[in-house]
């Protein structure tokens, strides 16, 4: 299997002040979204992406600075299909989420630069205003449909969607 491109430019925190190792930034950045993520699908086991729903089956234990792994099971108009999140630090840097259904693939890199965490695709120049990005807590995520062309399917509107089942969607 092939490396995935990263973003065109490095992470936000890969431009350390006083020395700091950009690594080592990414595995605390890692564990703080790791954290947040278990937290969060624990309290919502079940969310909405599109027109799938998307049950928890299963958050994995880890260790500081390892990979995170959650299972799921998806479905749609009857359909069902085993699913991954794979989050792991990056040889480049970024946090990588790998997101698997079935045998398809698809990469994301997350940054944080203030309160929220910015979502970019495979090779972006992360120049967009608004291509992808997730909630301070972890509790919804958005992405701009033009910037995700492969994944227009489930759009509603000019965004793509992901919350949880007992909420109200986003903006469309």
């Amino acid at each position: 299997m092939s490396e995935v491109e990263p973003p065109l430019r490095p992470p936000i925190y890969a431009q350390p002040i006083g020395g700091e190792d950009c690594f080592v930034e990414a595995a605390i950045m890692l564990d703080e979204l790791a954290g947040l993520l278990s937290i969060g699908l624990d309290i919502d086991r079940s969310w909405i992406v599109g027109n799938w729903n998307v049950l928890v089956a299963s958050v994995g234990e880890r260790a500081d600075g390892q990979p995170l792994l959650v299972d799921f099971l998806v479905s749609s108009n009857g359909i069902e299909h085993d699913a991954a999140l794979n989050l792991s630090v990056h040889p480049s840097g970024w946090i990588d989420a790998r997101v698997s259904v079935g045998s398809d693939s698809r990469h994301f890199f997350i940054e944080r630069i203030y309160e929220e965490f910015d979502i970019w695709p495979p090779g972006s120049p992360c120049d967009a205003t608004d291509s992808g990005r997730m909630g301070k807590r972890c509790g919804w995520v958005q992405l701009q449909a033009q910037h995700w062309p492969d994944l227009t399917f489930l759009a509603a509107g000019s965004f793509i969607t992901i919350h949880p089942a007992s909420d109200l969607p986003l903006r469309t």
